[in-house]
């Protein structure tokens, strides 16, 4: 009896795994499940009443927004109408994001020379992402349509075009920025520095034929006076140091670690912290920081 009965808890113990193996998780542990998975999960929770559902759809997911239905394919945010010919299209920037920096990885020779392949692809073959889904989060679909949808704001003493969308956000990361200003010289001395700072630009991210976030008014960039002689963006690096990705952070130039987190607490993630590096641009993604563990909304199981 006793033996039959560990056989049984056997073949149940190993179902499980297997099942666990091959379908998409919704537990909350980041141990457990891969960053993508807490990233659909989080985006119900990022922007309530626009994204009504996240069901398991075969081994991908299937995402209700304002009614509208689209899938995760093989890493593509789809409609359904596309997802016959999900190639044409590349992968959706879902990822992993923390709270400190990441380690710059030491490279081998052999490495090196595969990510200097990638860069040459990317040139040869730009990336193209489907816009579909962020189209209709933003309710941006052309030039017209995103035109006709932007404001112009005030921030930091900088008139901006963004998103309304993102407005009482950015009123947020002010508001907090000056507080800790108060008590900060070199934050105070930061915010004093820029030459400009851009919002609203249609066009797509250099290099691909994919649009930037700054396309649909929800991306930021800070333009300092003065750099210090400091890498800002991976591909200008690139044109003059093909290791661009081994420049350390000392050489790469950065805010102030407050005038980041201003940002990162209401939404808003660092161009400084991509493995593409650009460190003068925050976007709104808050799904992202929400599956990251880097705001207080939890994420829910469907």
């Amino acid at each position: 009896m006793i033996e039959s009965f560990f056989a049984v808890l056997i073949i149940v113990v190993f179902i499980l795994i297997t099942v666990s193996a091959v379908t998409p998780q919704t537990t909350l542990s980041k141990a457990d499940v891969p960053h993508t998975t807490l990233i659909i999960h989080a985006l119900p929770v990022a922007f309530p009443g626009r994204i009504q559902k996240v069901t398991e759809e075969g081994t991908d997911w299937k995402i209700i927004l304002d009614g509208d239905t689209f899938f995760w394919a093989d890493g593509r945010l789809l409609p359904e109408k596309d997802l016959t010919d999900i190639n044409k299209y590349s992968r959706h920037p879902f990822y992993s994001y923390t709270r400190e920096l990441r380690p710059i990885p030491q490279y081998t020779d052999e490495e090196k020379k595969g990510l200097n392949e990638r860069i040459a692809n990317r040139k040869n073959d730009p990336p193209k992402r489907n816009p579909a889904f962020h189209n209709a989060l933003w309710r941006v679909y052309d030039k017209k349509s995103a035109d006709e949808t932007m404001k112009w704001i005030s921030f930091l003493n900088y008139t901006v075009q963004i998103h309304p969308g993102i407005e009482s956000s950015l009123d947020s990361v002010e508001t907090e920025i000056r507080q800790k200003a108060e008590h900060n010289p070199e934050l105070k001395k930061y915010i004093s520095s820029f030459t400009r700072i851009s919002g609203y630009t249609w066009r797509p991210i250099a290099d691909t034929k994919s649009l930037s976030f700054h396309s649909y008014g929800v991306a930021i960039d800070i333009i300092p006076g003065d750099t210090g002689g400091k890498e800002q963006y991976w591909l200008w690096t690139a044109r003059s140091n093909a290791e661009w990705f081994q420049v350390p952070y000392s050489r790469r130039y950065s805010p102030p670690a407050e005038f980041i987190e201003a940002f990162e607490h209401h939404g808003f993630i660092w161009g400084g912290k991509w493995f593409y590096f650009d460190t003068i641009h925050f976007e709104y993604r808050p799904e992202i920081l929400i599956a990251n563990g880097m705001r207080p909304e939890k994420i829910l199981p469907q």
